[in-house]
């Protein structure tokens, strides 16, 4: 049932956003299939989660797989490279998913290693004298492409990796969160987690894993790393060896067996899956709302906001949910990413923004409608007294002044209409 040669299995997510038309595009060497959800999550998760996830996606197999990708940091690591997947969103969110497996490196600075440096797209930044980063690795291989990130400081946007470029066009796509790709990974290795077992909060070597640092730790505070790994920290099977981290970055366990790969491949996955294209669903809403704030005195922004909320109104009713499912380990690890992710946060931020957004365009609305109505008005009080006078001269034609009613008419044109425009301005 289980690969007992699999020492830690790694999973590599980016989501991104990408415009309709280009679509056809990111599906070249892509096969369509049926995601296979099996008993275990049939049973596992709530119909709407399901109907959203599964049947409401197009999910996507490439043609390379069960070849070697070589990466080369410290010392060179040759890894499985399982497969390739694309999930595609209807929120014009799709998630390529690179899934390797390590049957070589045992230690856990490897496993740092694989982690950190794998996800990189590009360089966060190039030192000032050269055309590299220390942050990156020397290079990447796979599929007889290899990647050394050197890259031409000239250029004002960075380039993101041609180990990428493989599956998806990177010059039409744009990352939706972050210049690193999610990391999920599992680690079987009985020596660290017997060390988990008796201090996991001052671990340096727990703390890179977590935060997927790789070999340099991040935090140099004991106050501030205590907190931190144990808010990022799931301990429900901690006094049996395994442990479940989760932060914005990744979601990692340490265990001493192979039992939760299974389901860290499949239910784990999925969950996250959803999680992240929320996140950059959130994301890409925010930027559409600061564009339309550029723009409120364009005429048409009102159908643009209307649009945006009907899009925001079926996207967290199809998408948003508070439990995925009845278990309590599942609803414990989602409720906390959740959290870590801030997800329950900005969807309430969200929502004042577009509400604040569609009042201003209802009050705006209000305004030209009232400007119209007195703009009647005024013409209707232009026309009224001139009707008067013609009409009441008209039929009493001995009346006195008679032969001054088509002055009368005319004054009465302008100074009544004035004077409702300067009762109405006060």
């Amino acid at each position: 049932m289980y690969d007992e040669k699999i020492i830690s299995y790694h999973t590599f997510m980016l989501p991104f956003t990408f415009k309709e038309k280009d679509i056809t595009l990111l599906q070249q060497n892509w096969e369509q299939i049926q995601y296979k959800i099996g008993y275990n999550q049939e049973a596992y998760f709530h119909d709407f989660f399901k109907n959203s996830l599964f049947n409401d996606t197009s999910y996507y197999e490439h043609k390379i797989k069960n070849t070697k990708l070589i990466l080369k940091v410290s010392k060179k690591y040759e890894l499985i490279f399982e497969n390739a997947t694309l999930r595609v969103f209807g929120t014009n969110i799709a998630i390529l998913t690179l899934n390797l497996k390590n049957t070589q490196h045992y230690d856990i600075k490897s496993i740092l290693e694989i982690n950190d440096n794998i996800r990189r797209l590009y360089p966060e930044y190039l030192d000032y004298d050269e055309q590299k980063s220390g942050l990156v690795p020397e290079f990447i291989a796979l599929d007889s492409i290899t990647e050394n990130f050197v890259f031409d400081k000239t250029k004002q946007l960075p380039t993101i990796s041609k180990i990428i470029d493989i599956f998806i066009p990177t010059s039409k796509i744009t990352p939706a969160i972050d210049d690193r790709m999610f990391v999920i990974c599992f680690y079987q290795n009985k020596q660290f987690s017997n060390q988990l077992q008796n201090n996991f909060i001052y671990n340096d070597d727990w703390y890179k894993y977590v935060f997927v640092n790789g070999s340099h730790k991040t935090v140099q505070d004991d106050i501030m790393q205590k907190e931190l790994i144990v808010n990022a920290t799931y301990t429900r099977w901690h006094k049996k060896g395994t442990l479940y981290g989760i932060t914005k970055y990744s979601f990692v366990c340490i265990s001493k067996n192979n039992f939760p790969l299974q389901h860290i491949q499949t239910i784990y996955f999925n969950i996250f899956s959803l999680l992240l294209m929320i996140r950059a669903t959130l994301l890409n809403f925010s930027k559409e709302i600061s564009n339309i704030a550029k723009h409120l005195e364009v005429q048409d922004t009102s159908k643009y906001v209307t649009k945006l909320y009907e899009n925001y109104i079926k996207f967290v009713n199809r998408y948003y949910f508070r439990e995925v499912t009845a278990k309590d380990q599942g609803t414990e690890i989602y409720e906390k990413a959740m959290t870590i992710l801030k997800i329950q946060r900005d969807i309430k931020d969200l929502d004042a923004e577009i509400e604040e957004l569609h009042n201003y365009i209802d009050m705006k609305q209000q305004k030209e409608t009232a400007s119209t109505m007195n703009t009647f008005t005024y013409i209707g009080g232009a026309l009224l007294p001139p009707s008067i006078v013609t009409g009441f001269y008209g039929m009493n034609g001995t009346l006195p002044f008679q032969e001054y009613s088509v002055y009368i008419a005319i004054c009465s044109f302008f100074i009544i209409p004035l004077y409702l425009l300067i009762k109405g301005k006060r």
